[in-house]
């Protein structure tokens, strides 16, 4: 998938806290109610929030926006879709 990723000044990389934080987020909507946006088989037992939400970052389908903060203060939006794997 070709994803633009010239406008941005960071790398197009999740690191391991924002990827903690995405998941530790998601988890917390779906286990609040919020739709998951995958298709869940429950034979394979995955109704674990946590897996859900996993599966979810592994497919680039939750529904967020990484904000990055930059030294001249302003800040980088990315949404999870636009960052490589």
């Amino acid at each position: 998938m070709g994803r633009q990723t010239d406008k941005f000044i960071t790398s197009p990389y999740m690191t391991k806290f924002e990827k903690a934080r995405v998941i530790g987020a998601r988890a917390q909507q779906i286990a609040m109610g919020a739709p998951p946006n995958i298709v869940i088989n429950t034979v394979g037992g995955a109704l674990d929030p946590i897996v859900i939400a996993k599966l979810e970052l592994e497919e680039f389908k939750v529904p967020m926006i990484i904000r990055r903060p930059l030294p001249d203060g302003t800040f980088e939006d990315w949404p999870i879709h636009m960052f490589n794997r």
